[in-house]
């Protein structure tokens, strides 16, 4: 019994005391002048600064061993498959510490043999065939952090 109006009241007197506050708020923001620049908008305001930008590693792929015929540089983003024309070689970007690991496999969509590599035992692999028994057509790096 006691405890329910010592509860009222401390419920009751903080109401009170944020509806006072409240009003002085909305009278000191009436009183008070904003300038306004013209130079930005609210389109142009960004608003999460403090968010990371996701992260991407570059990896380049090569066609034939030993890092010979490159075919292209791609971003990869963590955790989605590529896909890609067959190739055998590849160099892997360093992102911020070499978290995670890279999958290569033989199928698109990250399907058929697949050959794990770590990012912290090597950032590049000359020849993976061996272990997927031909050419990696689909790749992945998978992190936890992103």
């Amino acid at each position: 019994m006691i405890k329910s109006a010592v509860l009222t009241a401390l419920v009751l007197s903080s109401t009170f005391a944020y509806s006072v506050q409240d009003s002085q708020n909305a009278q000191n923001a009436q009183n008070q002048d904003v300038q306004g620049s013209g130079k930005s908008s609210v389109n142009e305001s960004k608003f999460n600064e403090m968010r990371p930008k996701k992260r991407r590693m570059q990896m380049i792929l090569f066609r034939s061993t030993k890092f010979r015929l490159p075919q292209g540089t791609f971003y990869a983003r963590p955790n989605k498959c590529y896909s890609a024309s067959q190739f055998r070689g590849v160099r892997m970007g360093n992102v911020r510490g070499k978290k995670g690991v890279v999958m290569f496999c033989t199928l698109p969509n990250c399907m058929g043999r697949c050959h794990v590599v770590s990012r912290r035992i090597t950032s590049q692999i000359s020849d993976f065939s061996y272990q997927i028994r031909g050419y990696a057509t689909s790749y992945a790096w998978i992190s936890p952090y992103f």
